[in-house]
């Protein structure tokens, strides 16, 4: 089981990244807290007009699986080919616990409609248990994401599938994911 909860959380992280990063834009004078979507009930989570657009993906994402709160993850969505497709990076917090240590995952992203995005990542896994640290398979996370208006989060669901080294599927699961665009910050003097 805790295998499963590792694959599951990687997988979620990808996506996580990959939305995040679609929707990552300069922010203007507005704050960290409301690029974050985290205003008030009675403030809108609007973008300014200057914000550049509020539907695309590219970025980094801080996610965080609803079904396991020890995961967090990060996607990260770059450009393709043209405005409707791209790459994904991804990792999580639990990439490299055993017994089973997993590679950043990557992958590829497309638009499936106005602010939502498909998905698929993949990541090589290791058996760190062993001397040699040999190839134990692979993770593959799929996923299906829609943005807010405001283009600073993102709702969906995923799949995460545990592969052996033959690419048969020993273990599948899915659930709920969740994330937040990253925002730029200054140090601090």
């Amino acid at each position: 089981m805790h295998r499963t909860k590792i694959l599951f959380a990687l997988i979620t992280l990808a996506m996580l990244l990959t939305a995040a990063n679609a929707q990552s834009r300069k922010f203007g004078n507005r704050s960290i807290a409301q690029a974050a979507g985290s205003t008030p009930a009675n403030q809108s989570s609007q973008a300014n007009d200057d914000d550049g657009p509020k539907n695309r993906i590219e970025g980094t994402w801080r996610a965080d699986p609803e079904i396991f709160s020890d995961f967090k993850g990060l996607l990260t969505f770059g450009a393709g080919r043209d405005a409707n497709q791209g790459i994904v990076v991804s990792s999580i917090n639990f990439s490299f616990t055993g017994p089973f240590s997993c590679l950043n995952e990557q992958g590829t992203w497309k638009k499936a409609g106005d602010r939502s995005f498909i998905g698929t990542d993949e990541g090589f896994c290791f058996d760190s248990s062993n001397p040699g640290f040999l190839p134990a398979g692979k993770v593959k996370l799929r996923y299906a994401i829609n943005l807010n208006k405001a283009g600073t989060q993102f709702d969906g669901t995923a799949q995460a599938e545990i592969l052996d080294t033959f690419g048969n599927v020993l273990e599948s699961f899915g659930g709920p994911v969740h994330a937040v665009r990253m925002q730029a910050e200054a140090p601090t003097p």
